[in-house]
This record gives structure tokens, C-alpha cells and sequence, in this order.
């Protein structure tokens, strides 16, 4: 039996800023290709598990069913009370107000991160189910990511307990293809706006730049649309120790993108591999200086403290970023 459900715990908060999340760890082989994706890295080493299939399904609507049912409140641990400020052991347990006495808390489901939430088939069909299964409660919220164009959603009835995010980056570096299967910035566009229009909720990821150039075009295509983003969240080139092992010995191009980066003072999380933090500064404040007001909240993914504030002029304690509510 697959391990369905699992949480990404950020082992390293004293150099990078990131809440963790849980995710639905299925696989299908994503048909992007992109040269810079952690997951080709992952999985070189110690082989990729099998893909799901149809057959799975099942399996996997049952397990996050599951999820959905025991998400206690880490505070109370599910009781709605917790221990009075007090060591008086006459006072009785007091209101619980992480979870206003419910003893349960409300939580995202990342279903993108390890495949396209709607690339290839499978994964749409996966989607599909998971949406189904969201719509029929109203504390827990999905989150879809993609750099496909989710066609089949465009029939489908939006539930506000499913969040679809896009994710765009920089397409071409050197005069190659990044990412040479996702759907260009227009064809998301068009996309977003028309979900906007069904009433779904849409985010918005930039992931990852490299440099000033090529990323332009981007955003000149998102400038025109009035698309009035739930969120967008930034991130920069960067790769795990194993995912810069695997680009570093690859081909040419590969290894040109791994030139990029280098180790991070400070080893900067489970991505310790980064552009130069003024690079990265730099990156961010023309972005967010170009679409600021296209988004209700911003946010950058997986970064440092020092980042934060360069760009944002503080750090926030808990980041809300693309893979939280």
C-alpha cells in the first residue's frame, strides 16, 4: 500500500522562511521536462517509484478522506481545551483559540507538487476525483498547481474548497527551452480568466527566475489581463543537494544552469544551492515593482530571512505562500 499522504516539515528555520505543508504524494511522469525540476534530482539516485495508474484512485480518494477526518489541532491535540496558564490544579482547561474550541483546524492539500495537477491524463483524472471529495466539506482546502491548461475544469461546477494555482517561470535561458512542454504565459492567462469568470479561486506562482532576462516576457503578459490574483508567490533557481549533483553532471545546458548558483553562506535550508542573494533581491523587487497590484497578498517561496526583508521590508513569522491557506 502506497504512503498517500505525507508532510513537508521545513527541518531548517533558522535559514529559510517556509510553514510546511502536507501533499498527496502520487506520481505520473510530468510531460514539461523541465531541466531545473527537484524531482528529476530526487529520483535519479535511488530510482522512481511506479506511476499511479487508474486503478489507484480508489486507494487515493480513500487516503485523504482519512486525512481529512484526523486533522486535530496541534494545540489541544483535538480536546478544543488547553491547560491554563496557571499550575493550579483546580482550574479547569480553558477555550482552545487556535481551533475556537473545535479541536480541529483547517489545513491545505498540496496536489501539484511532485506532478502536474492536469498533465498528463491521469493526473487530471486524479484532480477530478480530489475535487469532488473537497466539495463535499467545507474546513479543509485543495490546492491544484499547473503549468498545463486544465481544460477539463472548465466544465466542471468551482468549489471554493479548491484552489487552482499556475505556475509560470522563465521559459528559455541561453537560448534553450526550460521548461519546453508547459503552456506559455498567454495560454495561462487566458486560462486564469476563465476560471476567474466561473468562480474559481486562482494563485499565481513565478517559479523560478534566473535573470532580468527573458523573464519580461512574462510579465508583459500578464500586465494587460485584469486578472485579480488570490496570490502570487516568487521563487529564484535553486536546487537540493542531490538535484544540484544530478544538473552539475548532466548535459552542457544543464551544467551551465548549475554555474549559476552556488552554495548559500549559511547552507540555506534543504535548497542550499542559490543565485547570489543580491540576484535574488534584485529579481523579486522588479517583479513584485511590475505586478503589485494584481494580488491580494505576495509571498516568496522557501527563502531566507534576509530576502524577505531586502524585498519586503520584514520577515514574516509564518508565511502565507503558495502551498498554505
Amino acid at each position: 500500500m502506497r504512503r498517500w499522504i505525507a508532510s513537508f516539515e521545513n527541518k531548517h528555520p533558522d535559514q529559510v522562511l517556509c510553514p510546511g505543508f502536507d501533499r498527496v504524494r502520487y506520481l505520473a511522469k510530468c510531460p514539461h521536462a523541465c531541466s531545473y525540476c527537484f524531482v528529476e534530482g530526487t529520483f535519479s539516485r535511488f530510482g522512481r517509484p511506479r506511476d499511479i495508474t487508474e486503478a489507484d484512485l480508489p486507494e487515493m480518494e480513500r487516503a485523504v478522506e482519512r486525512w481529512m477526518a484526523r486533522r486535530d489541532c496541534p494545540k489541544c491535540l483535538g480536546s478544543g481545551k488547553t491547560a491554563p496558564l496557571t499550575e493550579t490544579k483546580m482550574l479547569s482547561h480553558v477555550y482552545c483559540h487556535a481551533c475556537r474550541g473545535t479541536g480541529r483546524v483547517s489545513k491545505l492539500l498540496n496536489a501539484g507538487e511532485l506532478s502536474d495537477s492536469f498533465a498528463p491524463d491521469i493526473c487530471a483524472q486524479a484532480s477530478l476525483r480530489l475535487i469532488e471529495v473537497f466539495r463535499r466539506q467545507d474546513r479543509h482546502t485543495l490546492l491544484l498547481l499547473t503549468k498545463a491548461r486544465p481544460m477539463v475544469l472548465f466544465d466542471v461546477e468551482p468549489t471554493p474548497q479548491v484552489v487552482v494555482s499556475f505556475s509560470l517561470g522563465q521559459r528559455t535561458y541561453l537560448g534553450r527551452d526550460l521548461a519546453p512542454g508547459a503552456s506559455e504565459a498567454a495560454s495561462v492567462l487566458e486560462s486564469a480568466v476563465r476560471l476567474l469568470q466561473a468562480g474559481w479561486r486562482v494563485r499565481l506562482r513565478i517559479d523560478p527566475l534566473i535573470t532580468g532576462t527573458g523573464v519580461w516576457k512574462v510579465v508583459t503578459l500578464l500586465k494587460p489581463v485584469l486578472v485579480r490574483w488570490e496570490r502570487i508567490t516568487l521563487g529564484t533557481l535553486r536546487f537540493t543537494r542531490s538535484g544540484y549533483r544530478a544538473v552539475a553532471h548532466g548535459s552542457p545546458f544543464q551544467a551551465a544552469l548549475a554555474a549559476r548558483v552556488a552554495l548559500e553562506e549559511g547552507e540555506a535550508g534543504m535548497h542550499p544551492y542559490r543565485l547570489p542573494l543580491a540576484q535574488r533581491t534584485a529579481l523579486y523587487a522588479a517583479v513584485l515593482a511590475q505586478l503589485q497590484d494584481y494580488s491580494d497578498g505576495w509571498a516568496l517561496c522557501k527563502e531566507t530571512e534576509a530576502c524577505w526583508q531586502a524585498v519586503m521590508g520584514e520577515a514574516p513569522q509564518v508565511p502565507r505562500c503558495n502551498c498554505v491557506l
